[in-house]
């Protein structure tokens, strides 16, 4: 599907999840990855922080080649763009969930999220 000047990935309920076993390990990868660069941050490490904020932008780069939108570092909430009929929206998931069971709109983010 195309939106202005991008090309975007549209996933099933089914294929989000079959994508979910990478997908979680990318969000796990890049949470780690989050947490040392605020440690790194706190104990003023410059040098080993920037190697450590390019990590991070690479794994960013990952997901977003699989179409994945990531959302939220601390809580790992991650966006797959889905359509409702014709609409667009997404699907929603968080680590620590099982699957992709939640959906919503592009524009009410996580508080609008409602069962698939």
């Amino acid at each position: 599907m195309t939106t202005g000047n991008a090309t975007i990935k549209v996933y099933t309920v089914e294929k989000a999840n079959q994508a979910l076993p990478l997908v979680r390990n990318i969000v796990n990868d890049i949470q780690d990855t989050y947490r040392k660069i605020q440690a790194l941050q706190a104990a003023g490490e410059s040098d080993e922080l920037e190697k450590t904020k390019d990590e991070l932008m690479n794994l960013l780069e990952e997901l977003n080649s699989l179409g994945v939108e990531m959302k939220g570092f601390e809580d790992g909430l991650i966006d797959f763009y889905s359509k409702r009929g014709d609409k667009l929206v997404y699907l929603c998931w968080k680590s620590g969930e099982e699957k992709v069971s939640y959906w919503h709109d592009l524009t009410t983010g996580f508080t609008g999220r409602k069962p698939i």
